[in-house]
């Protein structure tokens, strides 16, 4: 196929982004065209054209990633891929992946994450499952708590106009002390709070409410919509949380009780950490259904010595991995990585564990153990005992959360 690869340039940008709604089974608004287009970093689009006319798409957002011990790291939010079905199979996303990758890479991102569509698709280009997320649901009539909540403050309802001034400093500073989580560039923030409606999924426009501190300090907030339901004379209604954010556990907490008790919701949705302390509070924890465990964010490794000296580590120690890169071949190699020391590419010394960039990719944010992945034969120990050590020191760094990110992108 005579097939090109290259970034749009602003006329095409309509085409394009029709071309990524079409990808997901949906409609592109004029209104959602407007707001996409205000958003976009054109120069980090990828299309594939086939006589002019657009038939793959790939996008990023500039983005950065805590990581355990908090420091961040850029990372650009891999998001918008798709090829028609009419030029599947035919190496279209191959190429594309091979063109956005050595962008990244040419731009000094010494990584590249993403949420997937479907789980099979990006290993094979490196990527690694890294995070997950439970859907859960809860019947509000079983949301009492064990304890009282004890944040202060006070909850008040928000407006959009004010969400939009409010909620991105307080997710700011929240986001630097989550392992996972990622900032939100303004255009970010601009396409989410423009609420378009083919984004709603039958449910209401965003309803906001915020929490502010004793001393009035916005300090967390949650965005929800409604789905209105009765059953018969009863109310049914379901919630859907959307985000919530607390700069501390009991914020969260006063966050959660809020949404428990919005009136006439029958029923809360949401999409946590697995091991999100909500259900801890439950007097019922029983009652707070998993509906699913999903992979959430995948790792993509390309300067690896960069992005493995970027993180803290669990324990002191050093273990030696033997990395395969099909994808990348030039990243074949061995690495050392140590508390003390980062990590350097190095020759002349056996490796410890050998794996594959994806699987260093899955356990680079702690959220997954070597030995799992070994367990899984994803990793393979090479020296007796290098696996516990792996796992002591990829580990959460003190008492830091288990990874997580709240953004979708």
């Amino acid at each position: 196929m005579d097939i090109e690869i290259r970034p749009v340039v602003e006329d095409e940008y309509p085409q394009y982004a029709r071309r990524v709604a079409r990808a997901f089974g949906e409609h592109l608004s004029d209104e959602g065209l407007a707001a996409w287009r205000e958003a976009a970093e054109p120069d980090r689009t990828v299309a594939a054209f086939d006589a002019g006319d657009i038939v793959g798409t790939a996008d990023a957002w500039t983005m950065e990633l805590t990581l355990p011990g908090l420091a961040t790291i850029p990372a650009p939010g891999v998001t918008a891929v798709g090829v028609l079905s009419t030029h599947r199979r035919r190496g279209v996303l191959t190429r594309m992946m091979a063109d956005q990758l050595d962008d990244i890479a040419a731009r000094g991102e010494p990584l590249a994450i993403l949420l997937a569509s479907e789980s099979l698709i990006y290993g094979r280009f490196g990527y690694g499952w890294a995070t997950s997320a439970a859907e859960v649901a809860i019947d509000t009539a079983y949301s009492s708590f064990t304890r009282p909540v004890e944040a202060g403050g006070r909850m008040r309802v928000v407006d959009a106009e004010a969400a939009a001034k409010l909620l991105p400093p307080v997710h700011d500073r929240i986001r630097r002390r989550q392992p996972g989580d990622v900032n939100r560039p303004p255009g970010w923030w601009h396409v989410v709070l423009a609420d378009l409606p083919e984004r709603r999924k039958g449910h209401s426009a965003f309803f906001f409410a915020l929490h502010e501190s004793a001393a009035g300090e916005p300090d967390g907030f949650v965005a929800y919509r409604i789905k209105e339901a009765w059953n018969s004379e009863l109310p049914a209604s379901e919630l859907l949380v959307v985000d919530l954010m607390g700069e501390t556990p009991e914020v969260e907490a006063a966050l959660w009780r809020f949404v428990f008790d919005v009136d006439l919701v029958a029923t809360v949705h949401a999409l946590i950490a697995p091991g999100d302390p909500i259900r801890r509070r439950l007097a019922e924890p029983r009652r707070l259904r998993v509906d699913a465990v999903t992979d959430h964010i995948w790792v993509r490794l390309l300067d690896i010595p960069t992005a493995l000296s970027a993180r803290a580590y669990g324990t002191d120690g050093e273990v030696v991995l033997e990395v395969t890169d099909p994808f990348r071949p030039a990243n074949d190699g061995c690495y050392l990585v140590s508390a003390a020391g980062g990590a350097r590419r190095i020759t002349g010394r056996d490796a410890d564990i050998a794996l594959g960039v994806d699987d260093l990719g899955s356990a680079y944010l702690g959220g997954v153990r070597l030995s799992t992945l070994a367990a899984a034969g994803r990793a393979h120990e090479l020296r007796p005992g290098a696996l516990a050590r792996a796992d002591a020191l990829f580990a959460p760094v003190g008492t830091e959360p288990e990874p997580f990110c709240h953004s979708d992108f």
